[in-house]
C-alpha cells in the first residue's frame, strides 16, 4: 500500500491501547470510534491517539507470529492457531504475575467472532455471535479476570484422550498450567465439563468442585 509506513514501537503501545480502550466502551462498529458527528457519543480520545486510517492499516497488516516459521496445511505438525499462538502463550504467561487469584474460579467457553473461513471456526447456536474460534478460560469468579486461556482446534487436531471425557481435560489442563492445584482451590463449571471423573482428580489435588451434573 502507498500509504503504509514503518510502523514505530510508540506507535505499536498506541494502538495497543486503542485496542484495550474498545474492550471498555463499546460502540457498533471501529469506525464509530473516530466519529464525532454526534457530540453525545463522540469518544475524542482515538482521534487524538491516532487516526483512523492509520489504525485500521496497522490492524489490517499486524501478525504476531513469525510467518518464515508457519508450516503448510499439509505438514504434521501444522497448528492452525500457528499465526496467534505465540501471542497467546506470552498472554498466558502473564496473567497470573500480576494477581494471586481468590479461591473461588470458575471455567468455561468462550466464542470470538469471526467471518474467515479457518478451520477451528465453530457453530454455537446458543452464543451471541454463532460463529468463530472457540476458547476455554479459567477465570476468578469474582473478578472474571483470565489466568489461562487455550483454543480448541477442532476434533481433529485437539483429539480427546482415550476413556477421558474433553471437560475433565480441559479444566485439568487450565488448572494445572496457571499453578493453582494442591492450594484449596474452588472451581465451579457447568455440565459440560463436570463429571465424577473430575471430582475425583480434583480432590486428590485438594481442589474443590461445584456444577450441575447429568447423569
Amino acid at each position: 500500500m502507498k500509504s503504509w509506513r514503518p510502523l514505530t514501537e510508540n506507535e505499536l503501545k498506541s494502538f495497543l491501547a486503542i485496542v484495550f480502550n474498545m474492550g471498555l466502551i463499546r460502540k457498533s462498529s471501529i469506525e464509530e470510534y473516530w466519529n464525532s458527528s454526534l457530540p453525545s457519543q463522540a469518544s475524542h480520545w482515538f482521534k487524538k491517539v491516532m487516526s483512523r486510517n492509520r489504525f485500521q492499516n496497522i490492524l489490517k497488516f499486524l501478525y504476531v507470529s513469525d510467518y518464515s516459521r508457519n508450516v503448510p496445511r499439509q505438514h504434521p505438525a501444522y497448528d492452525p492457531a500457528s499465526r496467534f499462538r505465540p501471542l497467546l502463550s506470552f498472554m498466558n504467561k502473564q496473567f497470573c504475575r500480576f494477581i494471586v487469584p481468590k479461591k473461588e474460579v470458575c471455567v468455561d467457553e468462550t466464542l470470538m467472532a469471526t467471518k474467515g473461513h479457518n478451520v477451528m471456526r465453530q457453530y454455537i447456536p446458543s452464543k451471541a455471535a454463532k460463529f468463530g474460534i472457540k476458547f476455554w478460560m479459567l477465570c476468578e469468579s469474582a473478578t472474571g479476570y483470565i489466568l489461562q486461556m487455550s483454543v480448541y482446534r477442532g476434533r481433529h487436531f485437539d483429539p480427546v484422550p482415550a476413556g477421558q471425557l474433553q471437560g475433565t481435560t480441559v479444566v485439568m489442563d487450565l488448572m494445572s498450567a496457571s499453578n493453582i492445584l494442591n492450594k484449596g482451590y474452588h472451581v465451579f463449571c457447568d455440565s459440560f465439563f463436570c463429571s465424577q471423573n473430575l471430582a475425583s482428580r480434583l480432590i486428590q489435588t485438594t481442589t474443590y468442585i461445584t456444577g450441575s451434573y447429568l447423569k
